[in-house]
């Protein structure tokens, strides 16, 4: 699993540069992973580990909804779980919306030659 990092980022280098701009960044992934196990061993100390509902919703609200838009960076600075929370679901998106849109292509291209 060491390796996969390393492997990811050289799977994706091969495909070319589109292909680069829309694989998951598994190195900054990790980091926040690293940032809250930090986080998590310094709040056990003080007997508080995890994220409460409360902040959670307030992520959800904040990102759903543009009003509270303004609240997002304050709440990701507070919870390193909540930044990799967010960080996660930008980086789905963004590998998702590079399927669909490769999709997309393929389904034009399919069609164009189903004319011919």
């Amino acid at each position: 699993m060491v390796e996969f990092g390393k492997r990811l980022e050289q799977e994706c280098a091969q495909h070319g540069a589109d292909w680069q701009n829309h694989c998951i960044d598994y190195t900054a992934l990790k980091h926040l992973i690293d940032k809250e196990k930090a986080a998590t061993t310094s709040a056990s100390v003080d007997n508080h580990v995890g994220v409460d509902n409360d902040s959670e919703a307030a992520l959800v609200l904040a990102v759903c909804n543009p009003h509270h838009y303004h609240q997002l960076p304050d709440l990701l600075e507070a919870s390193p779980s909540l930044q990799f929370q967010y960080a996660l679901d930008r980086e789905i998106e963004k590998a998702v919306l590079f399927v669909l849109r490769e999709q997309g292509s393929i389904a034009s291209e399919l069609d164009q030659l189903a004319v011919r």
